[in-house]
């Protein structure tokens, strides 16, 4: 069983249009200008949107991955609120896990500033049957504060695991909540938690992120991203890879793109199997890798996290 443990998918909505202009204004400094940043925002928007998961499907059962893990985000205290609110957005990802059971999971996911948030965490787990939290410090919190440590409670209490996002961010996003040092702050409060590094730190952050998982057997570290650095330098990656195992082993290390679908990323621009391939040759990449060190990280970890079946289902 393949599961990818990071998309996110979108309708129309979904997102502030201010996280469009942010979007814009970054792909804009990495290539030369063929259009203003408000003529590219819009072309975005339309074009990164997959409201019945059919561009999703499509990428996913090209490259052969059975299973994928869903995290709805709540950029509204950070961006301004989008036309959607975060009970709809969450209902909308439990409404695709529901038709697609067995192969789409999803996580709630709320800013937890907002007033109620560690009531509407329990209400969504318990009312759509989701299987986690998703938690975005870089909208502008820290992790370890009350609101978030209240919410993550709540996870806990239901058995669910929490994805905290990390690394680098997009500006108008604080990078500086990224750091996955702040997760041990997190641990300390709440040693019985379970919960996700999603992206492992990258592409700054990485020892940050082993040094909170490494010791703790309820944290683990998840790869999406990544694929920047394998597509570019291997022989990094492995190094890397191999001193992230020769610290905490790989029984907590989960593979996920961070895929967002669409007609802008989808099809022949997916990146799905090539990034699947970067974790298949390890083992012929370097002798610190085994078959079982690629099969646990393409699926095993998230079976067992999850608690999956052999059809996928929670």
């Amino acid at each position: 069983m393949i599961v990818d443990f990071h998309v996110h998918l979108f309708a129309a909505g979904h997102l502030p249009r201010r996280w469009f202009d942010a979007l814009a204004r970054y792909l804009a400094s990495k290539r030369p200008a063929t259009s203003s940043r408000e003529e590219l925002a819009a072309k975005l928007e339309g074009r990164i949107l997959d409201p019945d998961a059919t561009y999703l499907f499509a990428d996913l059962d090209a490259a052969k991955i059975d299973v994928v893990v869903s995290h709805p985000l709540d950029y509204g205290v950070a961006l301004g609120e989008p036309r959607s609110s975060p009970e709809e957005i969450v209902a909308h990802n439990a409404a695709l896990q529901k038709r697609y059971a067995g192969r789409y999971i999803s996580f709630t996911g709320i800013d937890p500033r907002r007033p109620g948030a560690a009531e509407f965490v329990r209400s969504t787990i318990r009312r759509f049957d989701l299987n986690g939290l998703n938690l975005y410090p870089m909208a502008g919190f820290d992790p370890a504060s009350p609101e978030s440590l209240a919410v993550c409670r709540v996870a806990m209490e239901e058995n669910v695991p929490v994805m905290f996002h990390s690394g680098g961010a997009v500006f108008p996003m604080r990078a500086r909540y990224g750091n996955p040092a702040l997760l041990g702050d997190v641990q300390a409060e709440l040693p019985d938690l379970k919960f996700i590094i999603g992206h492992a730190g990258f592409p700054y952050h990485w020892t940050d992120a082993v040094d909170v998982a490494r010791r703790n057997p309820n944290a683990y570290l998840e790869l999406s991203q990544w694929y920047k650095l394998a597509s570019r330098n291997y022989g990094k990656f492995v190094e890397i890879l191999a001193e992230i195992k020769h610290e905490m082993g790989t029984e907590r290390i989960l593979w996920g793109s961070d895929h967002l679908s669409g007609p802008a990323v989808g099809g022949d621009k997916s990146a799905l199997t090539a990034w699947l391939d970067c974790i298949r040759r390890l083992p012929q990449a370097s002798a610190e890798f085994s078959q079982e060190d690629v099969d646990m990280i393409l699926g095993a970890n998230a079976k067992r996290l999850l608690d999956l079946d052999e059809t996928g289902h929670a």
